[in-house]
């Protein structure tokens, strides 16, 4: 399998995210919507970096069922205080 990323890429990569995210909303409701299949590990390496309290919404999406595509939303979870790395 080809790397296209290395971890240190990746790492960087979120943090510049994080620092984003953290500059737009500081002082704001934050509200992260995450798709299940294959972003959990992506939302908590996110989770971690950010300094703010923030909501993550689940939401499930599936290829069409009976002509209409299929999505289901389970109950939003409150994060208090955001991450847990780098926050004073």
């Amino acid at each position: 399998m080809k790397m296209l990323l290395s971890e240190e890429q990746i790492r960087q990569g979120m943090a510049g995210i994080a620092d984003e995210i953290g500059e737009h909303y500081t002082g704001r409701p934050l509200t992260i919507i995450r798709v299940m299949i294959g972003s959990v590990v992506l939302l908590a390496d996110l989770i971690r970096r950010l300094c703010l309290p923030l909501w993550v919404e689940l939401v499930q999406a599936r290829s069409y069922r009976n002509d209409l595509p299929y999505v289901a939303a389970l109950e939003p979870h409150e994060i208090d205080g955001g991450g847990t790395e780098d926050c004073p």
